[in-house]
């Protein structure tokens, strides 16, 4: 038994099942009954548990046997399947505690998504789940008086985009001894716990995926508000890139959004004061995916075409991506894992603070394609072997 949960590599033989005092039946029930006394005795609450390949190498039956009796395990409430991060244990005697989560009026289909996750790991994690939101002229004292509870039973996730409340808050809950995370609400120099994506891999990641393509003159549309830490995070890891890749001819679009107002509506407004009849950018990446849409509606009232004239990558992956017209190529954030590991945080025993930085990954829709040609005087760019080369081979 001990072999089976502390090492990686399968043993020789297969498990014995029938060898641990289990009682005659149906295979499965017999699989389902030793892997619940495995639970009892060698996982805790929160362990991450056995993949069904590794359970059917070790214990020498089929998928669909394992798959039965996980379940049946799954149906108790012992074991929590979460994609695509894997499978975790849940104890019925481990501590619970209600969760209070603040959000910001600032609404967005991001924030949105993420509290869904967050709602579903309280689910899966039977913690009771209260939202409150926050209000732009409120103080943390303000905010504070809405809160039940005792430190004891009570968590408090922090999200949105109102920074400044974000950090009032976190230092009175800490004086008044509640564990509070902070969720994707990035602070420079923030003294709390914090989980989120890391921005400047994402930008790389985008930038990259641009650069292969060919691309040489990529605007940074900044259609959040520069306030935020994300934003400021993104738009540095952009000016890097640049300056890494000795490019001149990449600006930066600012819409001068501010907090509370809509990123897409200021994008909208704002883009024909950033494209000119000649404008020398080949590529428009969008710190959010709402700056993206805006941009693809206005080439597309225009006339301008997306990827063929001007390529449009985004940045955060909203529901409504798959959906535009051409479909958006956008930065990932990985949402479920976000939520699962905020809420590994709240239920830490350790009273110091912890910092989280999780990989985004890239989506390729139809927004982004091979470099084209655009007027430079009397030059014209022309595309680069690369661009060339990933173009047969996206033709292949």
């Amino acid at each position: 038994m001990k072999n089976l949960n502390t090492t990686a590599n399968a043993p020789e033989k297969p498990v014995n099942i029938m060898a641990d005092g289990v009682p005659f039946g149906a295979l499965h029930l017999q699989v389902r009954e030793h892997l619940r006394k495995l639970i009892e005795e060698d996982f805790k609450h929160g362990d991450k548990f056995f993949s069904e390949p590794v359970l059917v190498q070790r214990l020498g039956v089929s998928q669909g046997t394992v798959r039965r009796a996980m379940t049946d395990l799954a149906r108790e409430g012992l074991l929590v399947r979460r994609v695509p991060m894997g499978t975790f244990v849940r104890k019925s005697d481990c501590e619970l505690f209600s969760v209070i989560v603040f959000v910001s009026d600032y609404n967005s289909p991001f924030e949105m998504a993420l509290l869904e996750e967050l709602a579903a790991e309280c689910r899966q994690r039977r913690h009771q789940l209260k939202v409150l939101q926050t209000h732009l002229s409120e103080t943390a004292d303000e905010a504070f008086q809405g809160m039940e509870g005792s430190p004891n039973g009570t968590r408090v996730l922090l999200m949105g985009g109102n920074q400044k409340l974000t950090d009032q808050l976190s230092r009175t809950l800490t004086s008044r001894g509640f564990r509070s995370v902070n969720v994707d609400a990035f602070i420079p120099g923030y003294a709390g716990s914090y989980v989120g994506v890391d921005n400047e891999a994402g930008i790389r990641l985008g930038f990259d995926h641009l650069f292969e393509l060919g691309h040489r003159h990529i605007a940074l549309l900044v259609d959040e508000p520069m306030e935020l830490g994300s934003v400021i995070a993104r738009r540095r890891a952009f000016e890097r890139m640049v300056k890494e890749r000795g490019l001149s001819q990449c600006p930066v679009w600012d819409c001068e959004t501010k907090i509370g107002e809509d990123p897409f509506e200021t994008a909208s407004q704002k883009m024909g004061g950033f494209w000119g009849d000649e404008a020398p950018v080949t590529a428009v990446f969008a710190v959010s995916d709402s700056g993206a849409w805006a941009a693809l509606k206005w080439f597309s009232q225009r006339g301008i075409e997306v990827p063929k004239r001007v390529s449009v990558l985004g940045f955060d992956d909203d529901s409504p991506s798959r959906f535009v017209q051409p479909s958006l190529s956008t930065v990932a954030q990985p949402l479920a894992r976000i939520a699962h590991e905020a809420m590994e945080l709240l239920s830490d025993d350790s009273t110091s603070p912890r910092v989280k930085y999780l990989p985004p990954h890239l989506v390729i829709r139809e927004s982004t394609g091979v470099a084209g040609a655009f007027p430079v005087g009397n030059k014209r760019a022309s595309k680069p072997a690369t661009a060339r080369r990933d173009m047969a081979l996206a033709n292949f």
